[in-house]
Parts: C-alpha cells; structure tokens; sequence
C-alpha cells in the first residue's frame, strides 16, 4: 500500500451509524484464534476497486464508544463482497460502495486495532487518525476554490457588459476581494493544522477539526460566487464551475459533517462532550 501497488478503503460508516459512529453494528466475534465479522458498511470511497479495507467493528457485547476496534479486511476473499455502488452528485472520480461482510473469517493478523469492550480507548486511538483526513479534506478544499477564483477572475476581464469588462464594477470587486480573503483563510489554517502536530504526532485536532470546517464552508461559497460571476455560462457544462460547484458539496459530508465538526469543536473548547441523544 505504501508503494501504492495496493488500495485501501475506509469502512466506518453503517446505514444505522453515520455521524452516529458510535451506533456501528459490525460485530468481530472470536473464533479460536482469529475473529468472525458480520455487518454492512454504506459509503466507503473506491471500495469497489479497492483490495483491502480498514473495517470499524465492535468486539464483545459492549455499547457505545466501548470495544469498537478495526480489522483489515481482503475484499477478494470469501465472505466480503460489494454490494450497492452509489453514483454521487459531484466527486465522481471516486465512487462510494457498500462492503458487505458475511462470516468473514479474519486471523490475527488482520486485528489493527483490538477492541476492548471494557474500555473506549480503541476507538479514541482510532479517531485521532481522522486528523490527517481532515487536513487532507480542507487542503482540497482550499485547490478547488483557488481553481473557481482563478476562473472567475479571468472570466471578469474579458467578459464585457454595459461597454466595458464587468470586473470594473464595484459590486463584482467586492465578491472578488471577499472570494480572495476566505481562501487566504483557509489556506494559513490548512498550513497551521499540516505543521503543527499533536504529542502523538498527528495534527492537532483543534485545528485540523476547525481548518476542515472552516474550509468546507469557504469552498461552497468561493464556487457558487464564481458561478454566479459566470451567469448564465456558469450553469452550463462548456464551463467548469458547474462541476466545482458539485463537488464543493461533497467536502462538508466526508470526514465529519459540519454539524459534527462544530460539536466537536464545542466539546473542546468546553473540555468535555455533550450528549446528543434523546434523553441525554
């Protein structure tokens, strides 16, 4: 995989446990010295051409946070099959399948992390690699809003309207200075979440969580402004900012939706989470 000869997908996410990770149904259950696995997991990027996948499960009878651990899992062994292969809105280059596992047979070598359903510290050791992730979203995020801005800039200096190029409006000025400022923004706090690592060497999860969110939010607004500075053009597919403006969408999903983010964001700056289940 490191050499990239290999693919790995990401397989966090259940039709029942979304945001609500913590709700995964995928159970490990001991069999001699390796595990049976038995679940479905929804939205994992390229699983269908992908040769393994990081699969979140839980080990034991445990609840909550409580032995969620991970395997990884061959796709083209016996008991792992693709199931529905969804077609997205935007970020087509990829797309987003179901894995289905049923009594899959996993050795002990497989266990990347083990779950302890005593304990929540698996699944803490395992969200802490979401760092990565979230810079990773917020610096493409930040491509893909420089890519509508440079379009949008040099759409205003040829297309003319009332006799002269309308980037000699003020009004567009305005939503060109603002487009500029935001994506400045985004790109120091991306530069700030990638060199600034936590004690476990990953990025500090306050500023990869706020540089994601930051980021998802800037990049659908940047995108629709460019469109809008293209008019009619820009809803068209003979230009590229219909396709921006889709895949702008997607960024705010992936990695943590930007509710999530901000209630993750609260709970630190609180120093404790909040419950967000009915009754809690």
């Amino acid at each position: 995989m490191a050499a990239g000869r290999k693919f790995i997908a990401i397989a966090i996410s259940e039709p029942e446990a979304g945001s609500a990770v913590t709700d995964l149904r995928t159970t490990a259950t001991k069999d001699g010295d390796g595990w049976v696995l038995n679940g479905n997991k929804c939205w994992s990027t390229g699983a269908h051409v992908a040769d393994y996948a990081l699969v979140f499960c839980r080990f034991g009878k445990a609840s909550g946070a409580r032995g969620i651990g991970a395997f990884v899992v061959d796709l083209k062994k016996p008991g792992a099959r693709i199931g529905h292969i969804s077609l997205k809105m935007g970020g087509r280059g990829l797309t987003e399948a179901e894995i289905i596992l049923e009594n899959y047979k996993a050795g002990p070598e497989d266990v990347l992390v083990e779950g302890d359903p005593e304990s929540s510290r698996s699944f803490a050791l395992l969200m802490s690699s979401f760092g990565p992730e979230r810079v990773g979203n917020a610096a493409m995020c930040v491509g893909l809003a420089q890519g509508a801005f440079e379009a949008a800039k040099e759409y205003s200096e040829i297309r003319h309207q009332f006799g002269r190029p309308i980037n000699e409006f003020q009004g567009l000025q305005w939503k060109i200075a603002d487009m500029a400022t935001q994506i400045h923004a985004a790109r120091l706090m991306v530069y700030r979440a990638a060199t600034n690592p936590a004690p476990n060497g990953f990025p500090d999860p306050m500023d990869a969580t706020m540089a994601k969110l930051y980021a998802n939010e800037m990049a659908q607004r940047v995108t629709n402004e460019a469109l809008q500075i293209h008019g009619h053009n820009g809803y068209t597919r003979e230009y590229p900012l219909e396709r921006m403006v889709r895949d702008a969408r997607g960024f705010a999903l992936g990695g943590g939706t930007v509710e999530i983010l901000r209630n993750t964001i609260a709970a630190m700056v609180y120093g404790h989470s909040f419950n967000q289940r009915r009754g809690g």
